[in-house]
C-alpha cells in the first residue's frame, strides 16, 4: 500500500510529538461544546468530562500532525459546526492532495479498540476520505499527550478489518494484523 511519498511516510513514522492543550483552549472549548451538545442529543453514556478528555485527545493528535507541515486542516473549527456540510465534518486532514481521518489509540494497548459510537462515526466517514491515520497517545498529565502515529489505513478497506472484540475493553478493535498481511496498512512504528 503506497499512499504517500517516502517523505510523507518518513515523517510520519517518526513524528514523536508532545502537544498540550490547555495551550489550545479556544478550539477545544468549541470542539467540546459542539461535541457536548451531540452527546446530549443522542442521548449518550458520556459524561462532560470525558466528551471533553475524547476530544482533547483528537484534536492533539490532529496538531501534532500539522507540526509535520505535511498535513493541513481540511476546515475550520467552528461553533456547532456551523458552514460545514457533513462530508466536511468527516474529514480532518489533507495531505498530498488525499484526504483523511485521525483517530486515536491508547498507546498502552496493542489494538485500536473502538466504540460503538466510534465504529458508526467510522462507517459515515470511510466513503469521504482515502486514508485513516490512527494516533497512537500517552498521557503525559491532564490535558497533556505524546503522539506517536500507529496505523496508515486505506479507508476504502478498513470496513473488512473492523471485528468483534471479546475482551473488556470495547465491542469492537481494528485487525491490523490482517490488514498489514493484506497490503491495506502500513505499521508505522515498524517503517521507521
Amino acid at each position: 500500500m503506497i499512499m504517500f511519498s517516502e517523505n510523507v511516510i518518513t515523517a510520519i513514522s517518526t513524528l514523536n510529538k508532545v502537544v498540550d492543550m490547555r495551550e489550545h483552549t479556544k478550539d477545544l472549548d468549541t470542539m467540546t461544546a459542539t461535541n457536548w451538545k451531540n452527546e446530549v442529543k443522542k442521548r449518550g453514556p458520556r459524561s462532560f468530562d470525558v466528551v471533553k478528555k475524547n476530544t482533547a485527545t483528537g484534536l492533539g493528535a490532529e496538531i501534532a500532525l500539522h507540526s509535520t507541515g505535511l498535513f493541513e486542516q481540511t476546515s475550520a473549527i467552528t461553533e456547532n459546526a456551523v458552514g460545514l456540510s457533513f462530508a466536511q465534518r468527516k474529514r480532518d486532514v489533507r495531505c498530498e492532495e488525499k484526504l483523511g481521518e485521525v483517530k486515536t489509540m491508547n498507546a498502552k494497548y496493542p489494538y485500536w479498540y473502538i466504540s460503538e459510537s466510534q465504529c458508526e462515526s467510522v462507517m459515515y466517514s470511510i466513503k469521504f476520505n482515502d486514508f485513516f491515520l490512527i494516533m497512537a497517545y500517552e498521557e503525559i498529565q491532564g490535558l497533556k499527550y505524546r503522539y506517536r502515529p500507529k496505523f496508515l489505513i486505506d479507508s476504502k478497506k478498513l470496513s473488512g478489518y473492523i471485528i468483534k472484540n471479546s475482551g473488556p475493553y470495547s465491542p469492537y478493535r481494528f485487525d491490523h494484523e490482517r490488514a498489514i498481511k493484506k497490503n491495506d496498512c502500513v505499521d508505522l512504528w515498524s517503517a521507521a
